[in-house]
């Protein structure tokens, strides 16, 4: 995830040395992995920092249990979470737990 970040880094810093306007780097939206087991995958606000500004959400859940690569490893247990804002707007957060959750 901080390849991605600083990837992203590269990219404004970049645009601001060529006189460019540097687009905004929101690093709410710059997704983190915990390594543990299970492993906790995030992006983005908590529900309560979303509730807090006013963010009209909706909360979406899903067993594991339909998940292929869950089945797969025998690890088909946990759910995963995301709250949406309403409309095109990107999502106020995501947070997933279960086996396996980073790239790596």
């Amino acid at each position: 995830m901080l390849a991605h970040k600083a990837e992203h880094e590269g990219v404004v810093c970049v645009e601001a040395i060529k006189g460019l306007k540097p687009h905004p780097m929101d690093k709410l939206m710059i997704p983190g992995c915990t390594y543990c087991a299970p492993q906790v995958a995030s992006v983005g606000l908590t529900e309560a920092a979303a509730k807090e500004k006013k963010f009209d959400i909706r909360v979406g859940r899903f067993p594991f249990v339909g998940n292929g690569k869950a089945i797969a490893l025998g690890e088909d247990q946990g759910p995963h979470q995301g709250d949406l804002r309403q409309g095109d707007r990107p999502p106020a957060r995501c947070h997933t737990w279960s086996a396996r959750k980073s790239p790596n």
